[in-house]
C-alpha cells in the first residue's frame, strides 16, 4: 500500500534548493516523477505531500530529507 500520510515540509526551502541547483520546476518534476503543477503546489505550501514524495524531492535535489522537513533555517554558504 502506498504511503499517503503527509509530513511537514517547507515548500520555500524546496524552491530555494531547486533554484540553487539551477533546476527548473519541470526538470525537478521529471527527476521526481510528478507533474510540474504538483511540484508548484508543494513549493507554494498549497498541498500536503507524503513522506515518499518529499523523500523523492530530496533525492532529486541531492539533499538529506531532514533539510526539507526540519524547521531550522537553511545555512547559506559564504
Amino acid at each position: 500500500m502506498p504511503e499517503t500520510r503527509t509530513v511537514p515540509y517547507d515548500g520555500r526551502k524546496i524552491r530555494d534548493l531547486r533554484e540553487r541547483a539551477g533546476l527548473t520546476r519541470v526538470q525537478l518534476a521529471e527527476r521526481v516523477g510528478c507533474h510540474p503543477g504538483t511540484l508548484q503546489n508543494i513549493e507554494g505550501n498549497r498541498r500536503g505531500a507524503s513522506r515518499v514524495m518529499v523523500a523523492r524531492i530530496a533525492i532529486g535535489l541531492g539533499v538529506d530529507l531532514d533539510v526539507i522537513t526540519r524547521d531550522e533555517p537553511m545555512q547559506v554558504a559564504s
